[in-house]
């Protein structure tokens, strides 16, 4: 899309910055997986996984300050997902037999629409 996308050199919450030329956003990539059996929708998890020194295996959640969004890809279709919308995972739906108000259609976080939308802020 010709933005630049810079990495960091040293471990941190976020895996890239997207600069928009007026403003940069930080963005940690997930993988996607089916939500259901027929394709209808994908999930993604929002939380980190770290092991703790007694063996057991921590989920930490991200926060505002430290990522502006989630990317993630589907079948070649990259989406960008406002971290203040996600609670410990989040589900994108292409289709459903009974829509619900409150379903997250995953044609709204369109990775060049919501880029489109920053560029406007």
């Amino acid at each position: 899309m010709g933005f630049i996308v810079n990495q960091p050199i040293r471990p941190c919450r976020y895996d890239f910055v997207i600069d928009l030329g007026t403003k940069f956003i930080k963005v940690q990539c997930k993988t996607s997986h089916l939500a259901d059996t027929v394709g209808k929708a994908i999930m993604f998890s929002c939380q980190s996984t770290r092991n703790a020194k007694t063996g057991r295996t921590n989920r930490v959640s991200y926060t505002k300050d430290e990522i502006d969004y989630f990317y993630t890809c589907w079948e070649g279709q990259g989406y960008l997902v406002p971290v203040n919308q996600c609670s410990d995972s989040k589900t994108l739906r292409f289709e459903a037999k009974t829509p619900i108000k409150t379903m997250c259609w995953a044609s709204d976080y369109e990775i060049e629409k919501i880029l489109e939308k920053e560029l406007e802020k």
